[in-house]
C-alpha cells in the first residue's frame, strides 16, 4: 500500500509578518527594560554622590555617618533642624575632602594603613571609605604631633596654660541642692528652704549637717569628686570657679533648681596640670597643623574637586532651561 505524501504548509505572509514584528518588538522591549533598568541604578548610585576629589568619590552616606558622631541622629533627619543640618552637613563634606586630598598626600609619601590603624576608636561609626581616609589623616597627625612633642618648652607650656586656664582650672566640692518642683506655685517655697539652708551654714551650723537635712542630693554626702567647667552650666561657673577653698557660694538658682556651693580643693596651677597641658597643647597644634595642609592641598588642588554630581546638575539644568525656573 503506498504512503501518502503530505505537504508542508506554506505559512501565510501574514504569519511572517507577525513573527517578524514579534521578534523585533521583543528586542525593543528588551533594550528598553535593559536601559531603564542600567538609567534607574546610575541614577540612584549618582545622586548619593556629594563631591569628587579626583577618583575618590564621596557619598551622602559618608557625610551622614560623620555627622552621627557629633549630631543626635535623630535631629539629622528632623525638618526642624533643616538650616542647623545643612550647615554642619557642608562642613562635614569639607573635612571629608580635605582628609581625601590628604590620604593621596600621604600615599605619595609612603604612608600605609594597617588593620591596627583601622581599628582606632575614632573611626567607630565612620563608613568603610571613609575610615581609610581619616586613619590616613590620623598618620600624619601623629606625625605632626612628634615634631611638636620633640620642641615643645615649658615656656609654651606655661603660656598655653595661661591662655587657656578655663579648660584645665577643676574643682572638688560640696554642695545643697533642691530640685525645682514641677509646678511653679512651689518655687517661692523651696527658694525659703534654700535661703534658710544658707542662712544656718552662714550661723556656723556644719555644711554636711545642712546637707543631710535640705539637700535632696545626699549621695557621698553632697561631695562632688574634681570637676571641670563642662559639667555644670554658665551662670554656676562664673560664680563658682573664681571661689577658693573653704569658700561657701550663695544660694545659685537655675532651671532645674537652687544651688549652694563649698570649694573643698581647688587644681588651678600649672605644676598640678602639667600632664593634661602638655597633652591638650599638642593635640591643639597637630589639629591646626593638620588644617593648614589641607588647605595647602586644596588650594594645590582645585582642579580635582568638583561638587555635586550630574543627576543634580541634570535637575537644576531642567528646572532652569526648561521649566524656566531656578533650583529644583
Amino acid at each position: 500500500m503506498a504512503k501518502k505524501k503530505y505537504k508542508k504548509k506554506k505559512k501565510s505572509p501574514l504569519s511572517k509578518k507577525f513573527l517578524k514584528w514579534a521578534i523585533i518588538l521583543g528586542i525593543i522591549a528588551l533594550i528598553v527594560f535593559g536601559s531603564y533598568f542600567y538609567i534607574s541604578k546610575w541614577w540612584k548610585i549618582e545622586s548619593q554622590i556629594e563631591a569628587r576629589v579626583g577618583d575618590d568619590i564621596i557619598t551622602t552616606f559618608e557625610v551622614i555617618s560623620r555627622l552621627k558622631t557629633f549630631m543626635n541622629p535623630a535631629d539629622i533627619f528632623n525638618p526642624e533642624f533643616g538650616q542647623t543640618v545643612q550647615y554642619f552637613k557642608e562642613q562635614t563634606l569639607e573635612d571629608i575632602i580635605g582628609d581625601s586630598l590628604v590620604m593621596q598626600y600621604a600615599k605619595e609619601k609612603g604612608y600605609k594603613v594597617t588593620d591596627e590603624d583601622l581599628k582606632d576608636e575614632s573611626l567607630k561609626y565612620l563608613a568603610a571609605p571613609d575610615k581609610i581616609r581619616k586613619a590616613y589623616a590620623n598618620l600624619v597627625k601623629k606625625d605632626f604631633e612628634k615634631e611638636i612633642e620633640k620642641n615643645a618648652t615649658d615656656e609654651e607650656l606655661k603660656k598655653f596654660f595661661e591662655e587657656n586656664k578655663t579648660e584645665f582650672v577643676k574643682l572638688k566640692a560640696q554642695m545643697v541642692f533642691i530640685k525645682k518642683d514641677e509646678d511653679k506655685e512651689n518655687w517661692d517655697k523651696q527658694r525659703e528652704k534654700i535661703n534658710e539652708a544658707y542662712k544656718k551654714i552662714k550661723e556656723g551650723v556644719p555644711f554636711d549637717e545642712v546637707v543631710k537635712e535640705y539637700s535632696d542630693e545626699k549621695e557621698n554626702n553632697g561631695v562632688l569628686d574634681y570637676f571641670d567647667i563642662f559639667k555644670f552650666n554658665a551662670l554656676i561657673n562664673e560664680k563658682i570657679f573664681d571661689m577658693k577653698p573653704e569658700e561657701i557660694s550663695e544660694p545659685i538658682e537655675t532651671l532645674d533648681g537652687f544651688y549652694i556651693f563649698k570649694i573643698l580643693d581647688k587644681v588651678d596651677s600649672f605644676e598640678r596640670v602639667r600632664e593634661q597641658v602638655k597633652k591638650r597643647y599638642i593635640e591643639n597644634f597637630a589639629d591646626k597643623k593638620l588644617i593648614e595642609l589641607k588647605e595647602k592641598l586644596k588650594r594645590e588642588n582645585e582642579d580635582k574637586i568638583s561638587y555635586g554630581n550630574r543627576v543634580k546638575k541634570f535637575l537644576e539644568w531642567y528646572n532652569r532651561v526648561v521649566l524656566g525656573r531656578g533650583g529644583y
